[in-house]
């Protein structure tokens, strides 16, 4: 939990296919993010999937592909206290 919100997020089907020295793993998420104090009338919900391929290493597994494709948002990203949650954040050079 932070100051802005609080999550509940639900994984309801998992799927792990080791093959050798590669596997694919895949999950369907449900989060769940309600706002606090001043942003407690506001709430962002998004139905989603985790799909990963990984590779084995003599460092152990690592990603080689990774992706979150959403299928489903209600509400607003602004329970997440962005000040425009449709603008990327700029990195400036000293």
């Amino acid at each position: 939990m932070t100051d802005t919100y609080q999550d509940r997020i639900e994984i309801f089907e998992l799927f792990n296919v080791i093959d050798g020295d590669t596997a694919e793993a895949s999950a369907r998420v449900r989060a769940y993010h309600v706002g606090a104090g001043d942003k407690a009338h506001l709430f962002e919900e998004s139905l989603a999937a985790f799909e990963a391929k990984l590779i084995r290493t003599r460092e152990g597994w690592r990603f080689s592909h990774f992706a979150k494709p959403l299928y489903v948002m209600l509400g607003t990203q602004e329970v997440f206290g962005l000040a425009n949650p449709h603008e990327t954040e700029k990195i400036t050079e000293n």
